[in-house]
């Protein structure tokens, strides 16, 4: 694994710095890319990996990108993540979920990068009911199509509720009992399944 170079899309959010930290354990040389760039100060200062700005929408910043640390794994993590925000906002998560990951294919590809991992979403589980669920079965489905065409092998993970990650329940029932001693759900019908970004990084989930 030593000398491996892994990029990480959208790595300056929760899981990207997580997984850095422990990609870095085990002697891979971790690079995190992301277009927020406030972001990218907190995960350089929390990971101490080279942070580089870019955009996967823009396929021309993902060509500098690769030509500049010339990445043997990737993971693509970047994402437009929220249901209700991609309800508003649909062409903006078009833009980022099936065009961002199509650029990222095709630069990986043109690079013979080894294998890339798309990071996906319980969500795009049928039936899909959500524009973020259909999305991310897009870009699973394009993966999946892709693999075995040519050197570069691509794979996806699903990934559900990462505790305390941003957006997960957890900080907002916290929230809720703060404020009321109450925490609302949707009913006595629902269920919820947690896991941890630890269990998250070594493939396991927990109910």
């Amino acid at each position: 694994m030593e000398n491996k170079k892994v990029l990480i899309t959208g790595g300056s959010g929760f899981l990207g710095r997580n997984l850095a930290l422990k990609l870095k354990k085990i002697g891979f040389e971790v690079i995190l890319a992301s277009r927020n760039n406030k972001n990218n100060f907190i995960a350089k200062k929390i990971t101490s990996c080279n942070v580089i700005p870019c955009d996967i929408t823009n396929i021309e910043s993902l060509r500098d990108l690769f030509r500049e640390i010339k990445p043997n794994i990737v993971i693509h993590a970047a994402a437009t993540k929220f249901v209700d925000l991609s309800e508003k906002f649909p062409m903006e998560t078009i833009d980022v979920n099936v065009l961002g990951s199509q650029n990222v294919a095709r630069v990986s590809i043109e690079n013979e990068v080894e294998i890339v991992l798309g990071i996906s979403t319980d969500k795009a589980t049928p039936p899909i009911r959500n524009i973020y669920g259909l999305t991310k079965a897009i870009m699973e489905r394009n993966f999946c199509l892709l693999d075995g065409k040519t050197k570069t092998k691509f794979a996806n993970v699903r990934y559900g509720n990462v505790a305390w990650s941003t957006g997960s329940v957890l900080p907002i029932w916290k929230n809720m009992f703060e404020e009321t001693n109450i925490i609302k759900s949707t009913g006595p019908e629902m269920r919820r399944f947690f896991f941890t970004v630890d269990d998250a990084e070594i493939g396991r989930a927990h109910v």
